[in-house]
């Protein structure tokens, strides 16, 4: 698990911005939105925590970001409803790779899944977000169940535009995903036993003007459409 975080002297649990995880030694995988438009100086003074379970008095391991690479697709979708709403609003193609400026080492990085999930199929989101729309960021690293869904079925939930090219739709079990979870991987366990990555937390019921926890589908950025891209980007 990566955690991205803002320059500043606050505690980590305050600064936290988005997750990503860890796909290479220098790489972090993580959602376009969470870096794009940023001006390089607060890019470059951003801290990536590695292996960070409690933000307070676990933050893992810290590196810095040498560069952004996003998916040459990536666009921010206007909502219909609210054309002018950042929050109503969806993405397509929504990856970014995140080169640090140092190796971690001693840290297996999650595998790249090959395929995408089929319907049916169990996955598991972490990350830091929030959990109720009055809450800061969660201290401790959250682990939400998912079911993969058919994504022409959760089109119709949200009034957002949903490039179903792109998209892995999945729905919470219990919980769902909030505001700082955004970049957080959604992985599945594969047939040989170990760990992949399936998509990156994109948007959820924000899109449907839906508070923090309202059950509904979340949309994961899925890899099939950019592999190409990824694969020269992470090697």
């Amino acid at each position: 698990m990566a955690t991205l975080a803002a320059p500043g002297t606050e505690p980590l649990d305050r600064r936290a911005s988005c997750g990503g995880a860890l796909v290479a030694p220098d790489r972090v995988l993580t959602a376009a939105h969470c870096v794009a438009g940023l001006p390089p100086e607060t890019v470059s003074d951003m801290e990536i925590h590695v292996g960070a379970t409690t933000l307070s008095s676990n933050p893992g391991r810290t590196a810095r970001i040498a560069s952004v690479a996003t998916a040459p697709g990536y666009r921010i979708l206007p909502s219909p409803v609210a054309p002018e709403s950042q929050e109503l609003s969806s993405a397509t193609h929504d990856l970014a790779v995140v080169t640090l400026d140092a190796p971690v080492t001693g840290v297996e990085p999650l595998r790249l899944a090959a395929d995408p999930p089929a319907a049916g199929e169990t996955a598991t989101l972490y990350g830091h977000g929030i959990t109720s729309p009055d809450s800061g960021t969660t201290d401790a690293l959250k682990a939400i169940p998912y079911r993969i869904d058919p994504v022409a079925g959760c089109v119709p939930e949200t009034p957002a535009p949903v490039d179903t090219s792109t998209m892995v739709c999945a729905r919470g079990t219990p919980g769902v995903a909030c505001f700082g979870d955004s970049g957080g991987p959604l992985v599945h366990r594969a047939p040989d036993g170990r760990d992949e990555i399936v998509g990156v937390m994109s948007f959820g019921m924000e899109t449907a003007d839906q508070p923090c926890g309202t059950p509904g589908p979340n949309f994961f950025t899925g890899l099939t459409a950019d592999r190409a891209w990824l694969g020269r980007q992470i090697g």
